[in-house]
């Protein structure tokens, strides 16, 4: 599969919950099941693989895709040879691989015969916002799913994001709650994760601490409920008291308690 758009954060998202999906082994309608042993697993466990550009300019290389006879800086397992065995805890063995219209000539050509002729449990999912850059002979081969920009009003937030990087993190955790409140009880785990690694960036990308980035996190998404889900009182009553405690309590267990909440909102 190939996905595609003009927004880095909705399409990496996306590209996670393919790969959380590929590598649980009980989905669900709503997504992962949350509770097998890929979904307590960061980032789906041994059987995936995420491959990034490096280098400076980032490139995708040939190593990153077969092996080759000569020294190489790359120190992951190719492509090739990492699909050569079958999974050991998922039920398939799954690559991903960002940002392919970085990939070099040579990389590109290797990684068609793999394309060509798969192994019966491998997935592939590639990711673009470069289209255009992405040879025919691979575009013909994948699946070419186009991610939108994510729909939605930045009007209800209660800081005024001017950053093009901070904008993108809102429009990311949007996406998260989204799926986050329709998902099952067993999900909490991964949205768990999934709100820390957003508290982690928002840190970064916004230079402040780790308490401020929670507290913009509780503040959003109090923020996201009052206009998605009026109606959910629990839920938005459960942040409010996550507010109160953020002086005590362990930023961690607070977002354990809110992803909890969260996944569990939609029987509330």
């Amino acid at each position: 599969m190939l996905l595609y758009g003009s927004g880095q954060s909705p399409i990496r998202h996306w590209m996670m919950q393919l790969v959380s999906m590929w590598a649980c082994k009980q989905p669900t309608a709503s997504g992962p099941c949350g509770e097998c042993g890929p979904c307590r697993s960061e980032n789906g466990g041994v059987d995936v693989q995420i491959i990034e550009p490096t280098s400076n300019p980032p490139i995708i290389n040939l190593e990153m895709i077969t092996e080759v006879d000569r020294p190489v800086k790359w120190e992951g397992v190719p492509v090739r040879r990492f699909l050569r065995t079958p999974p050991m805890m998922s039920p398939r063995k799954i690559v991903a691989i960002t940002d392919f219209d970085r990939a070099n000539h040579r990389a590109s050509n290797a990684l068609l015969k793999t394309l060509e002729e798969p192994s019966p449990y491998a997935r592939l999912v590639l990711t673009t916002t470069r289209i255009s850059r992405i040879t025919r002979t691979i575009r013909s081969r994948c699946l070419c799913v186009g991610v939108p920009e994510p729909l939605i009003s930045t009007g209800f937030w209660s800081k005024t994001i001017e950053s093009e990087a901070g904008q993108e993190c809102l429009a990311e955790l949007d996406q998260i709650l989204r799926i986050a409140v329709d998902a099952p009880d067993g999900a909490a785990l991964r949205t768990g994760d999934q709100l820390r690694k957003w508290a982690l960036q928002w840190q970064k990308t916004m230079e402040v601490s780790d308490r401020a980035a929670l507290t913009d996190l509780l503040q959003f998404t109090g923020d996201w409920l009052s206009h998605t889900h009026p109606e959910r009182y629990n839920l938005r009553s459960a942040i409010q008291e996550s507010h109160r405690l953020m002086a005590s309590a362990h930023p961690t267990l607070l977002l354990d308690v809110l992803s909890m909440e969260l996944t569990g909102s939609s029987r509330s």
